[in-house]
């Protein structure tokens, strides 16, 4: 499935209507969040426990913000996967 993202030049005005969990399929949880820091997206807000578990806030470079979440907290379960890619309320 090919997805295309198309940006505007209108700042960001209130919160996002989709919002997006990336929940890794092939890395651990801490490693994706510094791959995708690398590619230029920056923390937001961290909701893991001392054991690793739970979710980030991530946003990028032009402020729209997704989460990063391990595949087993409460967070992802609310939403479909597909191993993969899921979409929240």
């Amino acid at each position: 499935m090919a997805k295309l993202w198309l940006g505007t030049l209108e700042p960001k005005q209130a919160k996002n209507r989709v919002h997006l969990d990336v929940v890794p399929a092939n890395s651990r949880h801490d490693e994706e969040i510094g791959r995708i820091h690398g590619l230029g997206a920056r923390l937001v807000d961290d909701h893991r426990d001392a054991g690793g578990d739970g979710w980030v806030v991530m946003s990028d470079p032009e402020g729209n913000e997704f989460c990063v979440t391990s595949s087993g907290d409460d967070h992802s379960a609310s939403v479909n996967t597909g191993g993969v890619l899921g979409v929240g309320q």
